[in-house]
């Protein structure tokens, strides 16, 4: 969020247009969301602890990294590690507190969590606004380090939950992670020639579904999707964050037409808080249109 609200002087130091610019800034989202499944798997066989740990790790270790580079190739890449260690974080911190809550807890700690979530969306936008000009942009990874420290020590007093035996199907995780990401990512970047990944993408992923044919090669519970609740929860997530992030892709390209930067910069971060929108009203929708698998009364019912 604080390099999200800063496009103007990225663009200044590393000498490239705004439109380039939002490449560093959309990059660690995209790793994000393509690490995710990934980062289940790894958290289950190494222990949901180490795992978040090395998440914290790569977070703080990249933005020392990003501090010091001048290079616009390097700092996308260095964005991408970021969004991997940040995937690390997401999948098990949810996991975490399901471990560690106690009884009748868990809703409430489920709530604290969204809600210092959301602060901290606000408090980054603040930040990037006011030390951006004072500072530079790249000043904006300092707070990083020390957060990460802090949490390391934090979270290294929890037990380290993992299934014994778990075999993580690293073939099939490495085929899923990077055909989503290479669809992502040259969806992403089409206007500059690599409408190949997108291709190359696709490929990964038949390849990965055709192994999914295999039981032995299950990377989810397919199971599930016998579950109506669970269906909901998906196509309404999926319907939600697609419909949202296509109004910000085409206001995006009208605010690029006007150059307007400053509804620029507000589009962008608005575009980064679409997983979380789409996480808050998920839940919703599943109240309202999930629930179990619906069966007929039996006979005795209608009398």
């Amino acid at each position: 969020m604080m390099v999200a609200v800063s496009l103007d002087d990225i663009s200044e130091s590393l000498d490239i247009g705004n439109d380039v610019a939002l490449l560093f800034t959309w990059s660690p989202v995209i790793s994000t969301f393509a690490m995710s499944t990934f980062s289940s798997s790894l958290a289950s066989r190494f222990g949901k602890r180490n795992i978040m740990v090395a998440g914290l790790a790569i977070t703080a270790v990249t933005s020392i990294l990003i501090f010091f580079t001048m290079s616009f190739q390097v700092a996308v890449v260095l964005r991408m590690m970021q969004g991997a260690g940040m995937s690390f974080l997401y999948v098990t911190m949810v996991s975490l507190l399901t471990d560690l809550s106690k009884e009748g807890r868990l809703d409430r700690n489920m709530g604290l969590n969204v809600v210092f979530s959301q602060l901290a969306t606000v408090v980054a936008i603040i930040l990037g606004y006011v030390c951006t000009p004072i500072f530079g942009w790249q000043s904006l990874c300092i707070p990083l380090i020390p957060l990460s420290i802090l949490a390391m020590a934090m979270v290294w007093r929890v037990p380290n939950t993992r299934k014994s035996g778990f075999d993580p199907k690293f073939l099939d995780n490495v085929l899923l992670a990077f055909g989503i990401f290479m669809i992502l990512y040259g969806l992403g970047t089409i206007s500059m020639g690599r409408h190949w990944l997108v291709l190359a993408g696709a490929a990964l992923l038949v390849v990965f579904f055709l192994r999914q044919r295999n039981r032995d090669n299950w990377v989810f519970n397919y199971d599930l999707f016998g579950n109506r609740a669970f269906k909901t929860a998906c196509i309404g997530c999926v319907v939600l964050f697609t419909i949202v992030y296509n109004v910000t892709q085409l206001t995006f390209s009208y605010v690029q037409f006007t150059e307007d930067n400053g509804l620029l910069e507000l589009v962008i971060v608005f575009q980064m808080v679409t997983p979380i929108i789409t996480a808050a009203f998920t839940p919703l929708v599943t109240k309202r249109y999930g629930g179990g698998r619906r069966s007929r009364p039996s006979p005795s019912a209608w009398s």
